[in-house]
């Protein structure tokens, strides 16, 4: 039977184990041998780790937010998951990218779903949806709200959803086979461990329930400064205007 390799404690890859230390040398060399465990390592210390104020998570989510137009996010999860993920580590925020699926059921019937594992619609094309964990939140999701998919129930889904999905405490759940996969592909055999991980969990607003599935953590590989860049920010700029929006 295939098993799932042994994960190394990040303190034993890296000797000061802080948000964003998969940039550290040794994270670095482990990454180029066996990615996965790697990323395995990191979102296990995240999912460990608690940040010691919700307030300032939320602060700097709320303030990136506002910087942002909603036309920067529609199709774009990744590299707004990124910016994020850089700007809370830049404030000592441990949070972990998260590449999974999402499924949205309205009034108890599946409506929208984003496959991780799914044929993509054309050659390149991203499958799945990207979001954080960040505890004490399960879930924190940008952009889930504009990631547009043709449907009569378009209009009733974004008037239900939440402009941010702040997500704590979320009760976690059984995937079914056809929640963990797309146009019939098979599921991983890894899922399981995944799951110990980073569990499945969902939230309900309103007539809405939200579904993520986790697949794989996910590393931003671009700074800060390249990230804020390509959504016509200056990152240090955004640091600033976090910081000064700061409640006493």
């Amino acid at each position: 039977m295939t098993t799932f390799p042994s994960i190394p404690h990040l303190a034993s890859i890296v000797s000061k184990p802080s948000p964003g230390c998969y940039d550290d040398p040794d994270f670095c060399a482990l990454e180029k041998r066996a990615e996965a465990i790697a990323f395995f390592s990191y979102a296990q210390h995240v999912r460990g780790s608690m940040n010691d104020s919700p307030k300032l998570v939320e602060h700097v989510i709320v303030t990136l937010r506002a910087m942002l137009n909603t036309s920067q996010l529609r199709a774009n999860c990744v590299r707004a998951t990124m910016l994020l993920c850089k700007t809370l580590e830049r404030f000592g925020v441990w949070c972990c990218m998260v590449h999974g699926s999402v499924l949205i059921y309205l009034q108890g019937e599946l409506t929208h779903t984003l496959h991780a594992l799914d044929a993509p619609k054309f050659r390149g094309a991203f499958c799945g949806h990207v979001w954080l964990t960040c505890p004490p939140f399960d879930v924190v999701d940008l952009t889930v709200m504009h990631q547009h998919q043709a449907s009569d129930a378009q209009a009733h889904v974004e008037s239900c959803m939440p402009e941010i999905v702040l997500g704590r405490g979320l009760p976690a759940f059984t995937p079914t086979r056809d929640e963990l996969t797309g146009d019939s592909l098979q599921p991983s055999i890894f899922w399981r461990e995944v799951a110990r991980i980073v569990p499945p969990c969902s939230f309900r607003e309103r007539d809405l329930e939200v579904r993520y599935v986790p697949q794989r953590p996910m590393i931003p590989a671009d700074t800060l400064e390249e990230l804020a860049a390509a959504f016509g920010l200056d990152g240090v700029e955004v640091c600033r205007t976090i910081e000064r929006r700061m409640p006493c």
